[in-house]
């Protein structure tokens, strides 16, 4: 077709070509995005890759078994995907593992609320009167008293208290030089004394009851000794066991000084029980395995290890300590443990001397049954022959001395009920929730 017929066709249907490119300019707009539809297009497939992205992290993931043997520190591989009966598996482990927990948790709260119980039961936290805290001045004195025991003392027999150094650890300690002369005293005027005979008032055998009396005398310190040595099952040094001087004057006691005693007091209890513990079956210090008991040294102030400054964190919560996470710290002692939301730690010395081929025993023993671990030993021998000088009669067996760095735990479910608010504020725990009113009943 020629060109002057191609202009003809369009000059005679130029309507219907303008009317036909006007059609397909519209459609052609139809399809080209304008304004917002753009965006909403790339937001579309934005978040199309993002599923995608989501589905491919699912699929390829690297799935874990749930830790449920407190010998593992890692988990397995599962190693397939984790189809509904997986799922339904790890989810009855987990909660075989939390009820596990749970009790352990229970166990020990009870073991710490058996221990460790108030010595003034209504003393702590905040008493109706002053009554309470006089009472449990005069209560702590008589449990160190060396002279006191249940058996012959109405106050602790009464509060069923027994004296650390009588009635727990049957201990006491060699002759004192002042008792001897004492005795020496009365030997003499008692027995030698009367056998001086008099003639014309002249003492006829005085040089040869002297004589007598010299070497009784001679043998009377050995013979006190050995005495004592089958009186008690271990020597307690005078000062082996100390009181908080606060709360035995005259005065009422504060409340934070009550509690520090109360503390200190119950870790005493439980080194003087475990030591008693050891010894129940011996006759006397000789056949004991701890014969001497030289230091317990116990913070008067309760003083948890590595309780955060208050202000320092957020306060801790006084209810459900048990289910935050505990962070442990092995540069403070084996056990990793420091002081928490569910429980706290604290530090203490024992200085002891035991028989040597006890150790082992000794050692596993303290901490039986008891909320309390050995963290360091230190062993030295000792000179049983020089001890011997001094009073100290040890048996047959090698002794040695043991110093040991140990820390005892108390359950705040147990311990913050007693807690005046000074101590609560000292260790930043917020106080209680108050108690949900119940509604009265309808009219």
């Amino acid at each position: 077709m020629n060109k002057d017929k191609v202009l003809e066709i369009l000059k005679k249907n130029i309507f219907s070509v303008v009317c036909g490119v006007l059609v397909i300019a519209a459609l052609v707009v139809a399809f080209i995005p304008v304004g917002g539809m753009f965006e909403k297009l790339k937001g579309d497939a934005d978040q199309h890759a993002s599923e995608y992205g989501t589905i491919q992290g699912l699929l390829t993931k690297q799935r874990k078994l749930p830790l449920t043997d407190p010998s593992k520190s890692t988990q397995d591989d599962l190693g397939r995907f984790p189809t509904q009966k997986v799922i339904d598996a790890g989810k009855a482990a987990t909660a075989a593992v939390h009820d596990q927990s749970q009790k352990l948790v229970d166990t020990v709260v009870g073991l710490d609320a058996k221990l460790h119980q108030p010595l003034v039961g209504d003393a702590l936290p905040s008493p109706l009167s002053d009554s309470p805290r006089f009472r449990f001045g005069e209560l702590y004195k008589a449990v160190f008293d060396t002279e006191k025991s249940v058996e012959t003392d109405p106050l602790l027999k009464s509060n069923k208290a027994p004296n650390l150094r009588n009635d727990i650890l049957k201990g006491g300690t060699p002759p004192s030089d002042a008792e001897i002369t004492a005795k020496k005293a009365s030997m003499w005027d008692n027995d030698f004394k009367y056998r001086i005979v008099y003639t014309n008032g002249q003492a006829m055998n005085e040089p040869d009851i002297t004589a007598q009396f010299g070497r009784a005398a001679a043998l009377l310190p050995e013979q006190m000794r050995v005495e004592r040595a089958t009186k008690f099952k271990m020597y307690v040094a005078p000062d082996a066991l100390t009181m908080n001087p606060n709360v035995i004057g005259k005065d009422a006691p504060a409340l934070v000084d009550i509690f520090n005693a109360q503390t200190t007091l119950w870790i005493q209890q439980d080194v003087a029980s475990a030591l008693a513990e050891i010894d129940k079956d011996s006759a006397n210090v000789q056949q004991s395995p701890v014969k001497h008991l030289i230091k317990l040294t116990v913070p008067g102030t309760f003083a948890p290890a590595n309780a955060p400054a208050p202000g320092t964190v957020p306060p801790v919560p006084a209810e459900g300590g048990d289910l935050i996470p505990i962070v442990k710290n092995y540069a403070q002692g084996f056990t990793g443990r420091t002081s928490n939301a569910m429980f706290d730690v604290v530090n203490f010395t024992l200085v002891i001397n035991v028989d040597a081929s006890q150790v082992p025993v000794i050692l596993s023993m303290l901490a039986k049954n008891r909320l309390m671990d050995v963290l360091t030993v230190d062993q030295a021998s000792i000179d049983t022959s020089a001890e011997r000088l001094k009073g100290f009669i040890y048996g047959p067996m090698p002794v040695v001395q043991l110093s040991l760095k140990c820390e005892a735990m108390f359950m705040r479910k147990n311990t913050i009920p007693l807690m005046p608010k000074a101590i609560r504020d000292a260790l930043n725990i917020a106080p209680p929730a108050p108690a949900t009113p119940v509604p009265a009943p309808a009219q």
